[in-house]
């Protein structure tokens, strides 16, 4: 499917400044009940300027049912923009 998007894609908005987080670090991760409930790596990618990830699995990736976390790494995008005393080193969503 060329041209495609991931089957999971993201969104960063940088609510101090009503703009678009870029270059924000984002890991994709997949709960293993089979591996005692351990969390495998599953992709990596960084917000465009526009603060998304929309590549950061190939668009004809089959998805696996079961339980998804995204992390997304917010002290090297603060760290960047020279703030110090962020609240959140990283914030994580699962699903």
């Amino acid at each position: 499917m060329a041209g495609g998007r991931s089957p999971i894609t993201c969104h960063v908005l940088d609510s101090s400044c009503g703009k678009p987080g870029n270059n924000v670090p984002v890991k994709l991760e997949m709960l293993n009940p089979a591996a005692n409930n351990a969390w495998a790596s599953v992709a990596y990618g960084l917000t465009d300027s526009d603060g998304r990830v929309g590549t950061l699995l190939d668009p004809s990736h089959q998805l696996v049912a079961g339980i998804y976390r995204m992390t997304f790494q917010t002290a090297e995008y603060w760290a960047a923009k020279g703030v110090t005393g962020y609240f959140y080193p990283y914030v994580q969503v699962k699903g």
